[in-house]
C-alpha cells in the first residue's frame, strides 16, 4: 500500500507534470502580505484563493507547491486539480435546442474538499461560459475551498464572466493575490 506522500507525488506527476514534483512554496518570492494569505489558506482551507499573474510567471508551479503544502498539513484531503478546459468533463449536455444548451453535472463539484483550477479564463467561448458560472456559483455558495490561477486581470474577469461571477470571486472572504509586473520565468 502506498503512503500518502507516494500517492501525492504520483498525483502531481500525472496531473501537473514531473517538472513540478519538487515544487516548494517557500521557493516562491511572494510579498509578506501574500505569504500571510497563502499560509492562512493552508491552515484553514475555505472559500477561494485566487492568483492573478501573467503568463509564464509560475502559476502552475504555485499550484503544485500549494498542493504539496496542503498534503503535508492535512491527511485525507481530497483534491482535484485540473486546467480550466477540463471543467467541461465535469458536465454533460442534458438537452439542446437552437437557443439554449442545458447541462447536468456528471461530476459532483461539491464532492472534493479542494478543487484547483489552473489557467482560468483560457477557454472563454460559447456554452463553456455557462459551465464556469455553474461551477463558481456551486463552490461559492457552499464555501468550498477552491484555488484559481489566471492570467486575466480583474477587469477581464468582470468583462468575460459578468458582474455576479466577478463579485463572487473577489468577495472579501476570499484571498486574492494579484502580482502585477511579474516576469515570464520560462
Amino acid at each position: 500500500m502506498k503512503s500518502n506522500e507516494e500517492n501525492h507525488r504520483e498525483n502531481i506527476k500525472n496531473k501537473i507534470g514531473s517538472r513540478y514534483l519538487d515544487a516548494d512554496i517557500s521557493r516562491i518570492n511572494f510579498s509578506e502580505e501574500n505569504k500571510i494569505k497563502i499560509n492562512d489558506f493552508i491552515e484553514n482551507p475555505k472559500n477561494f484563493l485566487i492568483l492573478l499573474s501573467c503568463v509564464g510567471s509560475g502559476k502552475t508551479y504555485f499550484c503544485a507547491s500549494l498542493l504539496d503544502a496542503l498534503n503535508k498539513k492535512i491527511n485525507d484531503f481530497e483534491v482535484k486539480y485540473c486546467k480550466e478546459k477540463e471543467l467541461s468533463s465535469f458536465y454533460s449536455i442534458a438537452s439542446m435546442d437552437e437557443k439554449q444548451i442545458n447541462f447536468t453535472r456528471s461530476f459532483d463539484v461539491l464532492k472534493n474538499d479542494l478543487i484547483v483550477i489552473d489557467d482560468f479564463g483560457c477557454k472563454i467561448e460559447g456554452c463553456f461560459k455557462e459551465i464556469i458560472i455553474d461551477f463558481i456559483e456551486c463552490r461559492y455558495n457552499n464555501c468550498l475551498p477552491t484555488v484559481i490561477t489566471t492570467s486575466l486581470s480583474k477587469d477581464q474577469i468582470k468583462e468575460f464572466y459578468g458582474e455576479n461571477i466577478f463579485n463572487r470571486l473577489m468577495a472579501s472572504e476570499n484571498k486574492i493575490i494579484s502580482i502585477e509586473n511579474a516576469i515570464d520565468l520560462r
